[in-house]
């Protein structure tokens, strides 16, 4: 069988690709989902075929991303950013602390200061959604399991969180270890 019209091998090409189960593959007058490519043959005829397919690509989710945002808990609101790899949380309690942390074995881990002094904090997501905290003063202090909190919906937070949250020199200042 000879196909003498560049509509004709478009259809066959289609039809065969629809047979073959192809990707994109769309039966009416020989167009598809993908882009479309034209070539002019030496013959001068112009042929039009669908374009390969493109690599799929991936969304990589940060591990801080379900703690990003603001909650009430034990201390009075808290409210947690994302800047680069790690993140920048400032709460209400203590004239606005401030922790620089990051994610490890799931848990938001790093180093709080505010006006009663310095240590650690930590923060796992709980599967019903609220934050599971604890904090201990200085190095190797004794864990205080009182810091759990809940997602706030109905309003905003205090202006002086968002102001903490953009102070860099502050949390540049708070160790990361």
């Amino acid at each position: 069988m000879r196909i003498t019209t560049v509509a004709t091998r478009r259809t066959l090409i289609c039809a065969l690709g629809c047979v073959l189960v192809l990707p994109g593959c769309s039966s009416s007058e020989g167009t598809t989902s993908a882009e479309a490519v034209e070539t002019t043959l030496a013959s001068g005829v112009v042929e039009t075929t669908a374009a390969p397919p493109t690599e799929a690509t991936t969304t990589t989710v940060s591990p801080i991303a379900p703690f990003i945002g603001f909650w009430n808990g034990d201390f009075g609101d808290l409210l947690i950013q994302q800047v680069g790899d790690e993140a920048r949380i400032a709460y209400e309690c203590c004239d606005v602390g401030g922790i620089r942390a990051r994610v490890v074995d799931g848990a938001l881990v790093g180093w709080y200061e505010d006006s009663t002094g310095a240590g650690r904090a930590e923060f796992r997501l709980l599967p019903d959604g609220t934050l599971d905290g604890r904090w201990h003063l200085g190095e190797d202090g004794t864990w205080n399991e009182a810091w759990d909190m809940a997602p706030v919906a109905d309003r905003e937070p205090a202006p002086e969180l968002e102001a903490k949250l953009t102070d860099d020199a502050f949390y540049e200042g708070l160790r990361t270890d």
